[in-house]
């Protein structure tokens, strides 16, 4: 199955290419589709989710995001939902039989404006937890960079402290554990604001970098992701170089003592 930027979603014989039928979704498609259940999702860059039986390539249902699309979709089989962002900053959560928002918010006080975006990411779903994360980059660099409020613009050396700093300036806070059944924050990921340096109309800007990577064990889920630590022994470093690899626990007692996020 693939997706044009002529608006046409094409379904084509894997071993000769020949095409075996075509759909028109109007609009671009300008994310990855989305194979899951039986059905091929489109979404284009107008923001609207295309539901296609992927044995016919015959419409389902559309959903209208009402915005421009910014992550691909992503498939949660427990809650048997879509979720995406668009470009007003907006988490959609969709029913995948009936086609509706099961909810749709705004999880940061930032506006597009600012260079806030979620595109170049899309939705990590933990479905044990029945928790989706989606990150935002900040765009400003040197707002980035110098946010940890500790020496040199470093984050704080305990999770504790950096969640609670997230918790305080929520315009820091970039990455999101939202419940799947409501849209509400599970938790505050310990993740401090960081981004892939790129150049917007010449001057530097950031974008979005590392999502989470879900592993699940037994009964278990954490999650795997950099965060920004000042625990870099090396004290001339400075904000720039706080970054460390970590797990992330996602509930309060897989590991006695620590907190999800």
């Amino acid at each position: 199955f693939v997706g044009t930027v002529e608006g046409k979603v094409f379904k084509l014989d894997a071993r000769s290419g020949r095409s075996l039928g075509n759909y028109s979704a109007s609009n671009a498609v300008n994310k990855s589709l989305l194979l899951a259940d039986g059905h091929v999702f489109a979404l284009t860059v107008d923001g609207t989710l295309h539901k296609l039986e992927a044995a016919t390539l015959k419409s389902v249902w559309r959903y209208r995001g009402g915005a421009k699309s910014s992550t691909t979709p992503a498939y949660s089989s427990t809650r048997n939902a879509v979720v995406f962002c668009t470009d007003d900053l907006q988490v959609h959560c969709i029913s995948v039989s009936a086609g509706t928002a099961r909810w749709r918010l705004k999880p940061t006080p930032l506006d597009p404006s600012t260079g806030a975006s979620f595109t170049g990411g899309w939705p990590v779903i933990a479905e044990k937890h029945g928790i989706v994360f989606v990150r935002l980059a900040l765009g400003n660099v040197d707002k980035t960079l110098w946010s940890g409020g500790e020496t040199k613009g470093k984050w704080p050396d305990t999770s504790a402290a950096i969640r609670r700093r997230l918790d305080e300036h929520r315009e820091l806070k970039n990455l999101f554990a939202l419940r799947l059944d409501d849209g509400l924050e599970a938790f505050t990921p310990a993740v401090g604001p960081a981004g892939v340096e790129d150049l917007r109309d010449g001057r530097p800007w950031l974008r979005v970098h590392a999502l989470p990577v879900v592993r699940s064990y037994g009964d278990h889920e954490v999650a795997y992701i950099p965060w920004r630590n000042g625990d870099t022994r090396d004290t001339s470093w400075d904000g720039r170089w706080d970054s460390h690899l970590g797990e992330m626990v996602l509930d309060d007692a897989t590991i006695p003592g620590f907190a999800a996020g």
